[in-house]
């Protein structure tokens, strides 16, 4: 049996690397591209009436895959009530891989959009996570605001920071 050529599996992983770098660049340009058609409607014109459903043409995935690239790209960078910009740049940037930026869209869908800013930083700060780690520890943050902004009484809340209320900071 032929020994293989020395440093050959280095090389393969150097260049392995180098096209995971690739696809996780171009899947930020494309988040950013599909925000743009859906925002813009520019697809009207094509036979496919949608962006899922030209991104499902396009790709021949269903349509759902379709649907979840639009709403992540959506997320990312045109939802006006939980904008993820610096998610988007992260992404863009190599900073965070697709499926954190996904973990991060997805636990914060529901949160207090008055939280998304402070929310987000923390989140993107612990983008050393794995992405299945990043959802959870997300979705666990999110909950924890939740309970407690539902255990401040409402006239703690009336009465501000300065007048005795409880007050939740990031």
């Amino acid at each position: 049996r032929e020994l293989p050529e020395p440093g050959r599996g280095v090389q393969a992983a150097q260049e392995a690397e180098a096209l995971l770098g690739l696809i996780e660049a171009a899947s930020a340009r494309l988040l950013a591209a599909v925000a743009v058609m859906d925002a813009d409607g520019v697809v009207e014109a094509d036979i496919a009436l949608t962006v899922p459903s030209w991104l499902s043409r396009r790709t021949r995935a269903p349509r759902r895959e379709g649907a979840a690239t639009v709403r992540l790209a959506r997320r990312l960078h045109t939802d006006p009530a939980r904008p993820l910009p610096a998610t988007a740049a992260a992404l863009a940037a190599g900073d965070v891989t697709l499926a954190q930026a996904e973990a991060i869209a997805d636990a914060t869908a529901h949160a207090d959009p008055e939280l998304m800013p402070a929310l987000e930083a923390v989140l993107l700060d612990h983008a050393d996570l794995p992405a299945e780690a990043l959802r959870r520890s997300a979705k666990a943050l999110v909950q924890r605001l939740r309970e407690q902004a539902a255990a401040v009484p409402s006239d703690a809340v009336a009465a501000g920071p300065h007048r005795g209320g409880r007050w939740l900071t990031l």
